[in-house]
């Protein structure tokens, strides 16, 4: 990677059009008086090869460059890119492929953890063969993330902010557990959380299933009112504010905890047969929003990797600790999209899925980030 020197765009430069400004780097002996290529429609920008094979990408005035022997270019997403190009009906498509696919063409690295002081690096990474990518996720928190992305040779493809890709793979994964796990007549839908994450995966169950009444709880009333009336009036349905998770929960056929809770706020006692569970917000082994008898009472439980599960899957430890679960009693959700392992077999049964995040959501979603960006720059 070389040292590139961020070019600001002149707002005035008109990216609804092909244009073409002017790289002036101060001076730098081997950048001057270079020209961009300006692509609709997102404002990418790329400075052609020429000048020690390097070459430089902005997209919404952020630049990253490399010098490369064949003039490959590193591409640089932003957020506000992800979102343009990236509905989450994309990531549920992306998500339950990769799951599909063969195992001996994927792979997933579990989240390691790094410490400096009290700020936490966590890394990531997936690969898989169909699009031929392999990705790195890093972050210290949710708007401080970017995915790395190469293609099946190793070389660099892109470099994506990772806010707006992690929050719709995590709800991609939720939409495809409930699609293979939730009873098909499934109406009712409980929230346990009103966060940043807690929108998505809403949005997720009712892509999925013919919802149209939602209940949600979390601890503070005001969150729970607002979050009710924004959801309804995107979603189209009833979502009714409750005073207590346990009201909230009471006749729903599908439940997702998102929360940032350390102890359990669902009880398996709230649960009546028939009942799908989504445990998304906890990823350290001393956390979990759910009881021991949330976890004996699936007849089906799911996780989307194991190996990350018994380093991180709070719930899952209790439970064994309690000797109402064993590791060999847990699947993962791609042995029960690619038909190795049975869901639900009947109406009756309680199902659960405990969604950690794993690098091979990452890649899938990456992947096609990368293709619809590229496809619209016509740089494909």
């Amino acid at each position: 990677m070389q040292d590139i020197p961020v070019v600001h765009l002149d707002r005035d430069v008109p990216f609804d059009a092909h244009a073409v400004v002017e790289l002036a780097t101060g001076g730098d002996d081997w950048f001057r008086h270079t020209q961009l290529r300006v692509f609709a429609p997102t404002g990418l920008a790329v400075l052609p090869s020429g000048g020690r094979d390097s070459i430089i990408y902005i997209v919404g005035g952020r630049a990253c460059g490399r010098s490369a022997d064949d003039g490959t270019p590193v591409l640089v997403i932003t957020e506000a890119d992800v979102e343009a190009v990236l509905p989450l009906t994309a990531a549920l498509e992306a998500v339950e492929l990769v799951f599909a696919a063969d195992p001996e063409s994927t792979d997933t690295l579990p989240r390691r953890r790094l410490f400096l002081g009290s700020t936490r690096l966590n890394v990531l990474g997936g690969a898989w063969a169909a699009p031929g990518r392999l990705a790195v996720k890093a972050y210290t928190r949710n708007d401080q993330s970017c995915v790395v992305l190469f293609d099946g040779s190793g070389d660099f493809l892109a470099v994506i902010e990772g806010k707006a890709l992690s929050r719709a793979r995590t709800a991609a994964a939720t939409g495809v557990a409930t699609r293979w796990l939730s009873r098909s007549d499934s109406r009712c839908a409980a929230i346990l959380g009103t966060g940043w994450q807690a929108t998505a995966q809403l949005q997720a169950v009712c892509a999925v299933r013919p919802i149209d009444d939602v209940q949600v709880w979390s601890p503070t009333a005001a969150h729970r009112s607002r979050f009710a009336e924004e959801m309804g009036a995107l979603l189209g349905v009833d979502v009714t504010a409750t005073a207590t998770a346990v009201e909230a929960v009471e006749g729903a056929d599908i439940v997702v905890t998102a929360t940032k809770a350390r102890d359990p706020v669902l009880a398996g006692a709230w649960l009546r047969p028939g009942t799908h569970v989504n445990l998304v917000g906890a990823n350290q082994k001393a956390n979990r929003e759910a009881d021991d008898a949330v976890v004996s009472s699936g007849a089906v439980v799911v996780v989307d990797d194991v190996a990350q599960a018994e380093a991180e899957a709070g719930e899952f430890h209790s439970a064994i600790r309690a000797g109402v679960l064993r590791w060999a009693d847990v699947s993962e959700l791609r042995d029960i999209v690619g038909g190795r392992a049975a869901g639900r077999t009947n109406a009756e049964q309680i199902t659960v899925f405990k969604s950690l995040g794993i690098g091979l959501e990452d890649v899938a979603v990456a992947s096609i980030v990368y293709d619809r960006v590229t496809a619209a720059t016509g740089d494909a």
